[in-house]
């Protein structure tokens, strides 16, 4: 394990079969290497706060059950808590961090064919419950803000083929509504800004280079930027929120193979 010139870590964590995750398990501000196991339901997270030098890890799944991970930080003590959405059941399963992962809640929220989607979308500064239903292209909400009590009105925005997106696009500290329309390499926006009541539509990315979305806070500047992983090339292309989405950066890291991970939190 190591780090590169330019500060990133480098290294090997995982095995085969293993689902990537992204998150900040250890509470320091910056991402942890994490990687969820199926096949035991087991979360491993290396811990940046000690320079990846030590590794945790939580039994929190059942492959059986067809669990899958949905990690954020719901009880709001700034680490990221090991999540299950049951989708037979429409079942969130959170083992709280804050607890020292000793107690755990289980809110019904979703259906068979939901993804979930856990994004802070009232802006209180806490995850949400929130799923996206392919089948009929709707959002549906449980906000913290109500104590996980009371759902939003679902909100239609995406079709059946679209790839529903995390982040906070229009930078007002709440995450947006957003999908990602590969046939046309197309970013689809509803903006929280508005209310939901206006989208903004960005052409980056091409499918047949097999480009996947993976928005970020690229710049810094506390709005995720659109950005698509192109494998064929190992490359970045980063359109930064800060010039307005009128320039872009290409960075090349990874190989064919690789699966990207953004920076969206």
């Amino acid at each position: 394990m190591s780090r590169t010139s330019g500060g990133a870590w480098s290294g090997t964590f995982g095995q085969a079969g293993d689902q990537v995750l992204a998150g900040d398990f250890d509470g320091d501000g910056a991402r942890d290497p994490a990687v969820y196991r199926p096949a035991t339901g087991t979360w491993f997270w290396l811990k940046s706060s000690v320079g990846y030098s030590q590794m945790d890890y939580k039994g929190w799944g059942v492959q059986a059950q067809g669990d899958a991970p949905a990690p954020a930080d719901f009880d709001g003590d700034g680490k990221t808590d090991p999540t299950v959405f049951r989708a037979q059941f429409g079942t969130w399963f959170i083992l709280k961090s804050s607890t020292n992962y000793t107690q755990y809640v289980a809110y019904g929220w979703g259906a068979t064919g939901d993804q979930p989607v856990p994004a802070d979308y009232d802006g209180d500064g806490t995850a949400d419950v929130a799923v996206y239903r392919p089948s009929t292209g709707q959002w549906f909400v449980l906000p913290s803000s109500t104590g996980f009590a009371a759902g939003w009105a679902p909100i239609k925005f995406g079709a059946t083929t679209d790839v529903p997106l995390r982040g906070d696009f229009d930078g007002d500290g709440k995450a947006d509504v957003a999908v990602y329309r590969s046939a046309t390499g197309t970013w689809f926006i509803l903006k929280s800004s508005s209310n939901n009541t206006a989208f903004d539509s960005v052409g980056w990315g091409v499918e047949a280079q097999g480009d996947t979305p993976v928005p970020g806070d690229y710049d810094a500047d506390g709005v995720t930027d659109i950005c698509v992983y192109r494998p064929t090339h190992g490359t970045w292309f980063v359109l930064t929120s800060s010039s307005g989405r009128t320039q872009y950066t290409a960075n090349g890291w990874g190989t064919l193979g690789d699966l990207p991970l953004g920076g969206a939190r």
